[in-house]
């Protein structure tokens, strides 16, 4: 049985216009957000802050989540939160 590779993107399915995902660990996101990292870490055993996936010990955060969490967040007066 012989294994091929594919040739290009279209063959192995991918979309052309798929970009690759970047991910920022809690210390970038905690000197983003002017936070420690220690905050972030209560955020996320209580289920606040944007989603995160774990890779063995490591928390990372996707950046484009990032940016939507903070989006959802931009406000233009107090009255709206």
């Amino acid at each position: 049985m012989q294994i091929t590779k594919p040739q290009n993107d279209e063959e192995a399915g991918a979309k052309p216009e798929s970009v690759e995902q970047i991910f920022i660990d809690e210390n970038a996101l905690a000197t983003r957000w002017h936070k420690s990292p220690k905050t972030l870490q209560n955020w996320r055993v209580y289920g606040h802050g944007p989603p995160f996936v774990k890779l063995g010990r490591s928390v990372r955060y996707r950046l484009s989540d990032v940016e939507v969490h903070e989006r959802e967040r931009t406000v233009r007066s107090t009255s709206e939160l």
